[in-house]
């Protein structure tokens, strides 16, 4: 465990007979000894193509903030993520997530997931696949408990 991540999202609105949708998202992931926080703010804008395609898309910034100023920075994000349905409770994803800041900040991560509804208000999303950056390959998951009213 590296740090903790909380979230928070609102729609702004809906287009196009609700085949559109945009909104914002803040992001705060204190590391486990909170010393370093970083906080995300993004625009989020989705799609949906057919009655099993759709796609999100998200930029905005990352500041990090730690005990240590010779660590603070700021670096953008943007992500790309194409979904299908593949049953009424179940849809692949595969993300794609770019970060741009100071060469060795810049990376790159591809990820398959799957997203399960468990109840209609409760989903969980699981991913695995590789991160790179200029000092390293690695392979990175995911998991995320995500609740929605």
């Amino acid at each position: 465990l590296e740090a903790y991540k909380f979230a928070a999202q609102l729609t702004f609105g809906t287009a196009f007979e609700n085949k559109f949708i945009h909104g914002g998202q803040t992001i705060v992931e204190p590391h486990i000894d909170f010393d370093t926080w970083e906080l995300t703010f993004l625009y989020l804008a989705g799609v949906e193509v057919s009655d099993r395609w759709s796609a999100l898309g998200m930029i905005g910034v990352r500041p990090q903030l730690s005990t240590d100023d010779r660590r603070d920075h700021v670096d953008g994000i943007l992500n790309l993520t194409i979904f299908a349905d593949v049953s009424h409770r179940m849809t692949c994803g595969f993300e794609t997530n770019f970060v741009f800041g100071e060469r060795e900040r810049t990376s790159v991560l591809l990820m398959p997931q799957i997203d399960y509804e468990i109840t209609d208000h409760v989903e969980l999303q699981c991913g695995i696949g590789p991160g790179f950056s200029a000092s390293e390959t690695e392979i990175l998951t995911g998991l995320r408990l995500i609740y929605s009213r």
